[in-house]
């Protein structure tokens, strides 16, 4: 039986699709996606600290963002924490003409962090931007290889997503760091705020259970097609689960 599921007709449906279980209910053949009008200017904001200066980046990173009186983002502003074994990153994105909020809040992140040891800014276009943050990196006109059918290089990964409400402490940061270093770069993790506009959506618009914590970790490793998988996949498994046994203590449950 073929149904047209919205917000009036099947409701129950839509919602549960939208977020509780996305392909387990029913077997979708076709979207209807309401577009909304994109910005005319993305400016980004990268600063970067080498390993030495992890910790004490991530305390700064973490003390900031919990403090909510200090940093208040607009739904124009994304930040977001990257790190792996050999740097640190701190990215902040916005969608907007006007820069003064962008500013404040890059003048607050650098009077609160470390010197770091690289910065970036860039200004782009909306177009310009989604091909260069997406895996469609094979120079060109951006709009040409977005519309083409692409074949991407063949590459892996294992993906688990973390949610806590609270800093890591001290003494699981120098857990996690240790736990880090073992790797050789493959391992990645994203630090991004979960609040915002994603806590204003109401709970009866989105089947998503962890609106109310304050961060979600992404944990990634990485492998490619010229590796041992097997062998790959044991080590990389194996520092999965040390790391995540030093932040556990501090958040919800996992999705792989």
């Amino acid at each position: 039986e073929l149904l047209t599921i919205n917000e009036t007709h099947e409701s129950e449906l839509y919602w549960a699709l939208r977020g509780a279980g996305g392909g387990l209910f029913v077997i979708v053949t076709e979207f209807k996606f309401r577009l909304v009008k994109s910005p005319s200017l993305v400016t980004s904001f990268s600063a970067i600290w080498y390993s030495n200066a992890t910790k004490l980046v991530m305390q700064r990173y973490q003390s900031l963002l919990f403090d909510d009186k200090t940093l208040n983002l607009s739904d124009n502003i994304f930040v977001s924490m990257n790190v792996n074994n050999f740097y640190v990153e701190i990215l902040i994105i916005y969608f907007g003409i006007e820069l003064e909020e962008l500013n404040k809040t890059i003048s607050l992140l650098l009077a609160t962090l470390p010197t770091s040891n690289q910065i970036n800014v860039h200004q782009r276009d909306w177009l310009t931007f989604f091909y260069e943050r997406s895996t469609v990196n094979a120079g060109g006109n951006p709009q040409q290889l977005l519309l083409e059918n692409l074949t991407y290089p063949t590459s892996y990964f294992k993906a688990k997503h973390l949610f806590y409400d609270q800093p890591i402490s001290d003494h699981s940061l120098d857990q996690f760091i240790d736990r880090l270093a073992l790797g050789d770069g493959q391992i990645y993790l994203e630090f991004s705020p979960w609040d915002g506009y994603l806590s204003r959506v109401p709970v009866n618009k989105t089947a998503f259970p962890h609106r109310h914590y304050k961060f979600g970790i992404q944990f990634m490793i990485f492998w490619n097609d010229e590796q041992d998988e097997k062998e790959q996949l044991n080590l990389l498994n194996q520092r999965c689960i040390e790391l995540d046994e030093c932040l556990l203590s501090y958040a919800s449950t996992t999705i792989n």
